[in-house]
């Protein structure tokens, strides 16, 4: 098996798998009870949410636990959106956790602004200068698109729209760009920030939110006071241990090697095939995405003869992949003989040359036999 959809989901690491299971067996009580096992709990969700805090750059407080990178997406779109007449900017190429929020309050009425893309996947910085008003109060900004690894200059972003829009609230998905790029969400000058667990070789079913000092959300949710009552409900204590550890375990130098990879892959199917239409620019993208189109198959097709094989590549976002054409394609304007063969190849720490060697070539070799077919 040659494991290349990083951006789905990635592998926990053994580590993390042991400690999940260690504290789900024995260190499975209640944080918010009062007796000795449960405050030892509260004691270890405290120092979780310190670890998970020093790999944003954040502090502890501005940390909330959340199940997942789209409820964390959702809190701060729907808390955020606090001024019912403010007009919202979201980006055109959002994940659905994101764009499907915006979607749905432009549904209800609010005066939603959907930002184009460049050539190269990032945020139109004119397009956005040409909105910004005082009327503004929240804008979404994916930090790194998770379709082709466009890195959106999240902090210059941030500055043009606090300088026109003082103050609106902002808000960047980092769900891509956690353990792959620099993040810092202090010195990015965010508002809010949003990440996942299972995309840094953690466990599935915990995200968080950084919510900087200051900002007020409105709860979505009620029921208990957990996290600062932002989000009640009794914490996955065994998941956000195993989060606080992948965190621990992020080596944005080792990302330099994945690049390569990815690199390595591009060359070798690019070498083997013609009528290639690469997105973005592979030198300045995150080191783990590479997505391009290619003509004469369908991208689908292409997966589950893959899959056949043992290998594993996706075709844009998880979360969205019973689309034909996926939106970032079609914000770029991308042809539809590329389009519909849109692949995306994602990398980890975990991959080998050996695996990109043998998957590129059965990649040249699958696309060459379904052309002829």
């Amino acid at each position: 098996m040659i494991y290349l959809d990083n951006c789905a989901t990635t592998a926990p690491y053994g580590e993390v798998t042991e400690l999940i299971k260690k504290e789900a067996d024995g260190g499975w009580y209640n944080p918010s009870a009062t007796y000795a096992p449960a405050i030892a709990a509260s004691k270890r969700l405290a120092e979780a949410r310190k670890t998970v805090a020093r790999a944003m750059g954040a502090a502890e407080k501005e940390i909330y636990f959340t199940a997942s990178g789209t409820e964390a997406d959702n809190i701060a779109v729907f808390g955020g959106n606090k001024n019912k007449k403010g007009v919202l900017i979201c980006s055109a190429y959002e994940h659905p956790a994101v764009y499907e929020c915006f979607t749905a309050l432009k549904n209800q009425g609010q005066t939603v602004h959907f930002l184009p893309l460049q050539a190269d996947g990032r945020v139109d910085g004119d397009a956005l200068l040409s909105l910004l008003t005082p009327a503004v109060s929240l804008i979404s900004v994916m930090h790194v698109n998770n379709e082709m690894g466009a890195v959106n200059d999240i902090a210059a972003l941030c500055r043009l729209v606090k300088s026109k829009a003082p103050n609106a609230l902002f808000h960047a998905d980092g769900v891509q760009a956690l353990g792959k790029v620099p993040v810092n969400v202090h010195a990015m000058g965010v508002d809010l920030y949003s990440v996942s667990s299972h995309k840094i070789h953690g466990g599935r079913g915990v995200g968080a939110l950084y919510v900087k000092n200051g900002v007020h959300l409105k709860p979505h949710l009620v029921g208990g006071g957990q996290e600062m009552g932002l989000r009640p409900g009794t914490e996955n204590l065994p998941a956000i241990m195993g989060f606080a550890l992948a965190c621990q375990k992020i080596d944005l130098a080792a990302m330099q090697r994945v690049s390569e990879l990815k690199k390595r892959f591009f060359h070798a199917v690019s070498g083997g095939l013609s009528d290639i239409m690469l997105y973005g620019n592979i030198e300045e993208a995150a080191p783990h995405v590479l997505s391009f189109g290619v003509k004469g198959v369908k991208a689908e097709i292409l997966q589950q003869v893959l899959s056949a094989e043992g290998v594993y590549i996706g075709r844009g976002s998880a979360c969205s992949s019973r689309a034909k054409t996926s939106r970032t394609a079609l914000a770029l304007r991308i042809p539809g003989e590329y389009a519909e063969g849109t692949v995306r190849i994602s990398f980890s720490v975990m991959n080998t040359e050996e695996e990109v060697d043998k998957a590129s070539a059965l990649f040249t070799e699958k696309v060459k036999l379904l052309r002829r077919m």
